[in-house]
């Protein structure tokens, strides 16, 4: 995971505050919620909690895994996508990593998965799975 949140170091702090899984989510969450108490990241903590939970359940009996990885994705990119703006606003950081934003690319990416995963139905899954 250091090769994912090593840049969490950089943050005055950190390490004081987020005692528990320092490099994750869950820890920028809990950095955010003490030292900008006035934001609500409790949503994006449940998002989180949600998408581990739901990607660690059996997927045994599921007609159409495909979905749970359109509802997974989601639900990833409201969790982390939302966390990294809020940490960047607060932190006064630019979302731009060598030159590209990442908030923005990301935003562009979700508007993809949203397109497609609207385009769901009982349809286009049979013709996925040939059944």
């Amino acid at each position: 995971m250091y090769l994912h949140f090593g840049w969490v170091d950089e943050i005055e702090n950190y390490h004081k505050i987020v005692k528990k899984n320092p490099y994750s989510v869950a820890g920028l969450i809990e950095y955010l919620k003490f030292k900008y108490p006035e934001g609500n990241y409790d949503i994006y903590e449940r998002f989180y909690k949600q998408c581990h939970s739901y990607s660690h359940a059996n997927a045994m009996g599921v007609i159409y895994p495909l979905l749970s990885y359109f509802e997974i994705s989601i639900m990833l990119f409201l969790a982390i996508n939302n966390t990294y703006k809020y940490l960047c606003d607060c932190l006064e950081i630019d979302t731009n990593i060598n030159g590209i934003n990442i908030y923005e690319k990301t935003e562009r990416d979700y508007e993809l998965i949203i397109s497609q995963f609207n385009k769901r139905n009982t349809e286009n899954f049979k013709e996925y799975y040939k059944e």
